[in-house]
C-alpha cells in the first residue's frame, strides 16, 4: 500500500487525478489478506468481475459522486451504454460474492510453480520461474526459439499457456482449472528432458 501512498502524495501536489486500474486487485486484497481500503490511496478506481473473478463480462468504476455523474454523462456521449443488463449483474454480484474462491487458483498456481521449479534444469533454455502470489506464474527464457518450443510441447498436450512478453510465457489459472487438469500440466512438466 506504500506504493499507493507515494502516488497519491505525488498527484495531489501536483493537482493531477490518479485512476487504479484494479482489474487483479481481488487477488492481492485475498492473497495478503488486507482490509485496505484502495479506494482512499486513488481518485478512481476499476475492479473487474471477469478477470479472476469468473464473472462472463463487467467492471465497475468507483470515484465520487460528482466523477460518476460526470462519467455517466460522457458515457452517455460516445454511446457507451447497455440495456437489460441485470443478468450481467446477476453474475458479477455471484462472483463478488464467491470472491474467496480465487485463493484457490492462487494454490494451483503454486503447485505449477513448485514443479516447474524442481523441474526447472529439464526445461531447454528455461532461465527463471517466478510467482508472485496469484493466480500467474511467469516463465523466462533465455531465447524465443526456447519459449516458442516449449509452448508447442504445451499445445500438443492441449494445454494453453501465453506470452507476457518475448522469451516470458505466462500460466494464468482460473476457476475452470481443476485438480485434474493441474495433474496433467504438472504430468507434462515432468516429461520434459
Amino acid at each position: 500500500m506504500r506504493i499507493y501512498k507515494n502516488y497519491i502524495e505525488y498527484t495531489s501536489s501536483n493537482n493531477l487525478k490518479l485512476h487504479v486500474d484494479g482489474a487483479r486487485v481481488w487477488h492481492a486484497i485475498l492473497e495478503n489478506d488486507t482490509k485496505s481500503n484502495y479506494g482512499e490511496y486513488c481518485d478512481s478506481l476499476t475492479f473487474c468481475f471477469s478477470k479472476g473473478l469468473g464473472a462472463p463480462i463487467g467492471s465497475i468504476l468507483l470515484g465520487t459522486k460528482s466523477f460518476i455523474n460526470d462519467s455517466r454523462e460522457y458515457r452517455k456521449k460516445i454511446g457507451g451504454g447497455m440495456r437489460q443488463v441485470g443478468i450481467i449483474a446477476s453474475a458479477a454480484k455471484f462472483a463478488l460474492i464467491n470472491r474467496e474462491n480465487l485463493l484457490d487458483d492462487h494454490k494451483k498456481a503454486r503447485k505449477i510453480y513448485d514443479e516447474l521449479t524442481i523441474n526447472k534444469d529439464k526445461i531447454k533454455g528455461l532461465d527463471s520461474v517466478v510467482y508472485k502470489g496469484t493466480n500467474m506464474v511467469l516463465l523466462e527464457f533465455v531465447s524465443l526459439e526456447n519459449s516458442d518450443k516449449f509452448l508447442e510441447r504445451l499445445l500438443e498436450s492441449k494445454i494453453k499457456a501465453g506470452y507476457l512478453r518475448e522469451k516470458v510465457v505466462r500460466f494464468v489459472l482460473h476457476k475452470d482449472i481443476d485438480s485434474k487438469n493441474i495433474k496433467k500440466i504438472i504430468k507434462v512438466i515432468q516429461s520434459f528432458s
